[in-house]
């Protein structure tokens, strides 16, 4: 597949590798459609004598990543055998996005869906990965046993 041709200033463009592979996602089997990014994290507000915000604290500070895909193989029966639900807080490890944080180990939070309709079908999910690598460590490890 051939690279888009920029002018003028550079832009990013689409959800294109940062290589010639293609976007991964260990267990996970089609084309990426969409990825959208959100930072996040808890906010406590400390009022004053008069009710008003005299200060914030900001804990937790993390990124939520919805995923959609096209279920795809080398046959419609392979396309539909792809489609697996991920276990719940199961890590996700994420390959070949241009912007590195989007790389690496995340948390499956659930709600991944399944829409079939008159098109192709469409698998979504969202994930979860903490700023501190240490808490995003512990928290993409699971524990047997």
């Amino acid at each position: 597949m051939g690279s888009d041709v920029q002018v003028g200033k550079g832009i990013l463009f689409g959800i294109n590798p940062k290589t010639g592979q293609k976007i991964e996602i260990d267990g996970v089997a089609g084309i990426l459609d969409s990825a959208k990014v959100m930072h996040k994290f808890e906010v406590d507000s400390i009022k004053d004598e008069s009710n008003f915000t005299a200060a914030q604290i900001a804990t937790d500070p993390h990124l939520e990543l919805d995923l959609v895909w096209t279920p795809s193989g080398e046959s419609r029966q392979a396309a539909a055998d792809g489609v697996v639900f991920l276990l719940p807080l199961g890590k996700v490890e994420l390959k070949n996005f241009k912007i590195d944080s989007l790389n690496g180990k995340w948390s499956y939070q659930g709600d991944m869906a399944l829409e079939l309709n008159k098109k192709q079908a469409k698998l979504q999910f969202k994930i979860k990965k903490w700023d501190d690598p240490d808490q995003n460590d512990a928290l993409t490890t699971v524990i047997e046993g």
